[in-house]
């Protein structure tokens, strides 16, 4: 008997609720800039890569822990990101994080799998 292929879990949908939000307010970073002068433009950049490189595996872990219906890590990682997300100005993503970490807070998980596909799509603009 030939075993029956299933499909992979269809994508969550989007929550779509920080698409109002823009994806970058400048000034976090124009005040890091004041705070620290020209000569040293290359923390601005170092803290915008290490951004870039660390956040897509945050939310690879997001999406495999909110399969397994494990609400606490998207919550924990939302908690660290939210911060992170603010220093630098990405502001969507900084909205995403608090909601994610509110919802799981309040017992609203259900909402969790379409705010981390939000935050992956915010992720990838």
């Amino acid at each position: 008997q030939t075993p029956i292929a299933t499909a992979p879990p269809p994508e969550p949908k989007r929550a779509g609720i920080a698409d109002d939000e823009p994806l970058f307010d400048p000034e976090p970073l124009q005040t890091l800039k004041s705070l620290v002068g020209d000569a040293d433009a290359s923390l601005t950049r170092d803290l915008i890569r290490t951004f870039i490189s660390e956040f897509a595996a945050v939310v690879k872990d997001m999406k495999s822990a909110t399969e397994s219906e494990k609400f606490d890590v998207p919550r924990s990682l939302a908690h660290m990101w939210e911060s992170r997300s603010g220093n630098i100005g990405a502001r969507r993503v900084q909205v995403l994080c608090n909601r994610i970490q509110t919802e799981v807070r309040t017992g609203k998980t259900a909402r969790v799998p379409a705010l981390v596909a939000d935050l992956e799509e915010a992720y990838l603009k």
